[in-house]
């Protein structure tokens, strides 16, 4: 269950994507001048062009070997006709799993999703043209396929439809694979980066957040005490909310078992 958990909290923070640019410190505090966001505002997703992502993830539990997962690819965001709707398309075109480098020349990984504009998703489509080619087995592609579909859709972030100013949570984790565990009735109001305001990186008006949790209980049960820690930064491009930068911090302990999980995640665009 304690791995398991883990896994899924990685996805979450993997989502958004970021960007190489100079990085605020994980501190609780960027080093970018904020002007604070005082008139309610709501944040909507629009188009963005295509772009080169790189996902680094580093991983570590209990006192193993820390583990590194480093993925590159690109993806973009396209509004419908309608202007009601976006269409997502990512594609994954190499990994590299403690070392071990996996490159093609087609995306092992595509995803194909259409979402609201605060990214609840409607639609998804998951290929994988890579393992298609090399003629892994059907009953096994389509399992894998049906997984990733499902993981995909559930745990994606969504903005707040709710007009927001400085302060407020600007999107909330989704904890929905804690269904069924007894959680903690606060974490619905803080697992979430706070917006901090407007900046500007390199020249380019972003919107900041974020967010700082300190061994906040997750879920108890008999045999399980988990508590989560983040420290975590989000920045957004101010005109069509894709985020360019980020970086997280993630410590996730139980403390009846002693067992504990650490992860530092950077996403960024080149």
């Amino acid at each position: 269950m304690f791995k398991r958990f883990f896994l899924l909290m990685l996805i979450l923070l993997l989502v958004p994507v970021g960007c190489a640019h100079k990085k605020p410190e994980i501190t609780g505090v960027t080093n970018l001048p904020i002007t604070p966001i005082t008139t309610p505002t709501e944040f909507r997703f629009s188009s963005f062009p295509e772009s080169k992502i790189v996902m680094q993830s580093y991983w570590a539990a209990n006192k193993e070997k820390e583990s590194v997962l480093i993925v590159g690819g690109k993806a973009k965001a396209q509004e419908s006709t309608d202007k009601n709707e976006l269409i997502w398309d990512l594609d994954v075109l190499s990994m590299n799993v403690n070392n071990k480098k996996i490159k093609s020349d087609i995306p092992i990984l595509s995803i194909l999703a259409r979402s609201d504009l605060v990214g609840e998703i409607t639609k998804i489509a998951f290929t994988s043209p890579a393992l298609s080619r090399e003629g892994k087995s059907l009953k096994s592609y389509t399992k894998f396929k049906t997984a990733m579909e499902h993981n995909i859709s559930q745990y994606i972030t969504t903005l707040r439809k709710a007009p927001v100013v400085s302060g407020d949570v600007l999107f909330y984790l989704n904890k929905s694979f804690l269904k069924g565990a007894k959680i903690n009735k606060d974490i619905e109001l803080q697992t979430g980066p706070k917006l901090l305001g407007y900046s500007y990186l390199d020249e380019k008006k972003v919107v900041v957040a974020q967010m700082n949790i300190f061994d906040m209980p997750v879920f108890s049960k008999v045999d399980h005490d988990l508590r989560l820690s983040i420290k975590a930064y989000y920045i957004f491009d101010a005109q069509n909310m894709q985020q360019i930068d980020g970086e997280a911090v993630c410590d996730l302990r139980d403390f009846t078992t002693g067992n504990q999980v650490k992860v530092e995640i950077k996403n960024y665009v080149q």
